[in-house]
């Protein structure tokens, strides 16, 4: 009688066994999962911060919180900056003055100077004083114009002071790109970088994966241990 009651203990464990085995495998199958799942979670994640760049285009309130993409929320701010760094690092008047001056100074551009001038003169002279042209001829038309080189070249750099000065009273760059960017189509912009980074995005999206593909690892063997 004892060895019967025994026996049938041993058949009311045997559920018990299976479904504790049944919840450990299923239990290994959760934490395997875990670097996949941590994989997707970092690509979503960087994903989403990509596109909230430049969405919702137009404020919308969650759970009380105002969202709004990055560069439509501070789009003007970022045109003030964007104009102040170009007027001062990248495009100012001085430079541009600076650039001019040196072409001007330049023996080539003198020379196409001194073509055109002779050109002019060889082609108006003769229809309105024939007889100076005769008398001086077109060799000496080209000298006259070496002799007042120095001066073009003066009066040239003359002209680009007068315009330099004309361009700091009339032109203000940072106020024209800010005005630029501040009226900017935010979907065409959108557009534009993701045509010249879409690799790079890309590649910030796949390094989101990666990440969370190692974290979930790192999680898996710390369970397992």
């Amino acid at each position: 009688m004892h060895s019967h009651r025994d026996d049938g203990n041993e058949k009311n464990t045997y559920p018990h066994i299976f479904i504790r085995f049944k919840s450990l495998t299923d239990m290994d199958a959760v934490l395997y999962t875990l670097p996949l799942i941590g994989a997707l979670i970092g690509y979503i994640t960087n994903y989403l911060a990509i596109k909230m760049l430049f969405h919702p285009r137009y404020p919308i309130m969650i759970l009380g919180m105002r969202i709004q993409g990055v560069f439509p929320r501070r789009q003007t701010e970022f045109g003030q900056k964007l104009g102040r760094l170009i007027a001062t690092e990248l495009l100012s008047i001085e430079e541009l003055t600076q650039r001019l001056q040196e072409r001007a100074h330049s023996p080539e551009f003198m020379d196409f100077i001194g073509q055109r001038i002779q050109q002019i003169l060889l082609n108006k002279l003769p229809q309105h004083y024939p007889a100076i042209v005769f008398m001086l001829g077109s060799e000496m038309v080209g000298n006259l114009t070496q002799l007042f080189r120095e001066d073009i070249e003066q009066l040239l750099q003359d002209l680009i002071l007068q315009l330099r000065d004309e361009m700091n009273q009339e032109i203000n760059i940072q106020a024209i790109v800010a005005e630029k960017v501040a009226n900017f189509d935010v979907a065409h912009l959108e557009r534009i970088v993701l045509e010249v980074m879409s690799k790079e995005f890309k590649f910030v999206e796949a390094v989101g994966a990666v990440l969370g593909f190692l974290i979930g690892l790192c999680q898996l063997g710390l369970l397992l241990l």
